[in-house]
């Protein structure tokens, strides 16, 4: 019986972050059964739980919050179905959303979660005025900013896909003091020539040629720190592409393969997507990226658990210019 989202939560390894945990280590949580004894989604959306169901965005993170006791945040995609018999394409976005939870230390049952809605970039009911202008998925990678430099720390930036033109998608940026991540109307979104704005209507896409999943990492080498993205190649390409910058409102480089999935040679019913970089599991002078193969034929994955999973990749650090 598969559920739209879970949790897994597993504590680091004694043999190094570049190992990975044994099976009996990680601990899995979801909601309670539902009515006919199935059990359901570890989150669902308050407002329409019925028809609309989350997906994880790719980033969570540990932040200060009012007081300074840690708060763990995790970005959320809101879904619906499309109303069209189309087998593993019946749905379509209808949002972006926050699980913000005050007490991450405890275990997950255990767990005190708000849901807030992010409403810059859908039909939602507007926090500003020019607020439901574009079709934008936030919170896909996020970046809290701890060092000082030549830019002001202890921000946190929130990467956004602006998906207005699906054979175009753009990077386009917002950032927040930790603490008030909650409250939208202090979030300000990077309006190009260094220039931070209030109204969603000025953001600038700090990159363009991105696809709907990404990851960016802080590396720190050479004596100087690093951004890496990592993405898919755009239209179910092939390949793994990366992408890096000194500063998260770019400029961010051209991107560069650094790996061509296998195993697509079965015919177009196979394709892969959301590569993603995992720098903090990675081990010395690597980046650990995983990939996802799934089908277009929905009961084809579904016979087959060896189709749709994640799959690794380690990719030599020397692979990635500018590093």
């Amino acid at each position: 019986y598969m559920i739209n989202n879970a949790i897994a939560v597993h504590d680091s390894s004694l043999l190094g972050k570049c190992r990975a945990p044994g099976y009996r280590d990680i601990s899995f949580y979801w909601g309670p059964d539902d009515r006919n004894g199935k059990p359901s989604a570890w989150i669902v959306p308050e407002d329409n739980p019925q028809n609309e169901w989350y997906w994880f965005n790719g980033s969570g993170v540990v932040l200060p919050g009012p007081g300074g006791k840690d708060r763990l945040v995790m970005f959320l995609f809101k879904l619906t179905k499309r109303g069209i018999d189309d087998g593993s394409w019946d749905f379509k976005g209808t949002g972006s959303a926050m699980a913000i939870v005050d007490n991450p230390g405890k275990r997950p049952d255990k767990w005190k979660v708000q849901q807030v809605q992010i409403p810059y970039g859908y039909e939602n009911e507007p926090v500003k005025e020019d607020s439901a202008i574009r079709v934008i998925n936030w919170g896909v990678s996020t970046y809290l900013k701890k060092t000082q430099d030549d830019y002001e720390p202890g921000k946190l930036y929130i990467f956004g896909i602006d998906e207005s033109n699906p054979w175009d998608k753009q990077l386009v940026l917002a950032r927040v003091n930790p603490p008030e991540i909650d409250n939208l109307q202090n979030w300000e979104f990077y309006a190009g020539k260094g220039i931070w704005s209030s109204k969603i209507s000025d953001a600038q896409p700090v990159a363009n040629g991105l696809v709907s999943e990404i990851s960016v990492d802080e590396y720190f080498g050479n004596g100087r720190r690093t951004l890496i993205l990592v993405q898919s190649e755009p239209m179910f390409g092939r390949r793994i592409l990366v992408r890096t910058a000194d500063k998260p409102e770019g400029p961010w480089s051209e991107p560069v393969p650094v790996y061509t999935v296998p195993g697509l040679d079965r015919g177009k019913e196979y394709f892969t997507y959301a590569a993603k970089g995992h720098l903090h599991l990675s081990c010395e002078g690597e980046l650990l990226v995983t990939y996802i193969i799934n089908a277009n034929n929905f009961w084809d994955a579904a016979a087959n658990a060896s189709i749709y999973r994640p799959r690794f990749v380690r990719v030599p650090l020397s692979l990635i210019p500018g590093i």
